[in-house]
């Protein structure tokens, strides 16, 4: 029995490592048996995601947000500089150049307020979109798996929420994670499957 033969029928369904060294060096081609169907699946989740429909609008909607946001940083900017080259115009030490000075520091405070705010919104909705197309995702597929009785759907790249709750300066947001399968029957894949699943 050869090496991937012997992988693929194993219970467990591992490819060793000898086998996979094998066929990425060309030295022993993958042999796709014609028995009976496993019952296994594969499902490219960042990819379902990314071709979701819910999530390009919800990502839409971010980008929106932030354009309106720019929008009014950029008239504050116009603001201040205004302001600028009328506190040239007055003399240093005099109460209408401090006012000047007092109002420039307010405007540049109120647009830091602003840049903050605009980051923790649109991190906190990116998170939330994610999350519920990810579940959206779980879902299509637990549907796909029930109708087709399915013994198992595996992930070639795996998607790992992140925590939607603001994360406070120098902590970090959890990372996506990708859990990449080493090879896989590309007849066993349904991500587009599952794309037309969660987009209907």
């Amino acid at each position: 029995m050869s090496l991937v033969k012997k992988a693929v029928s194993s219970p467990k369904g591992a490819v060793s490592l000898g086998a996979f060294l094998l066929v990425g060096a060309g030295i022993l081609q993958p042999r796709f048996s014609s028995g009976p169907d496993p019952g296994i699946r594969f499902v490219d989740v960042e990819e379902v995601m990314q071709s979701s429909k819910v999530f390009r609008d919800g990502l839409v909607r971010i980008k929106d947000y932030s354009t309106k946001k720019k929008k009014e940083l950029d008239a504050l900017s116009r603001e201040i500089k205004k302001k600028r080259a009328l506190r040239q115009t007055l003399n240093p030490g005099t109460e209408e150049y401090e006012k000047a000075s007092m109002e420039i520091a307010i405007l540049q405070d109120k647009g830091k307020i602003i840049q903050e705010m605009e980051k923790r919104w649109v991190d906190r909705e990116t998170v939330k979109v994610q999350n519920y197309v990810y579940k959206l995702v779980r879902k299509a597929v637990a549907n796909y798996a029930a109708a087709n009785r399915l013994r198992a759907v595996l992930a070639l790249k795996e998607f790992k929420p992140k925590d939607v709750r603001w994360t406070p300066p120098g902590l970090t947001l959890r990372n996506n994670v990708l859990r990449n399968v080493l090879w896989a029957d590309p007849s066993l894949n349904i991500t587009q499957e599952i794309i037309k699943m969660i987009n209907q």
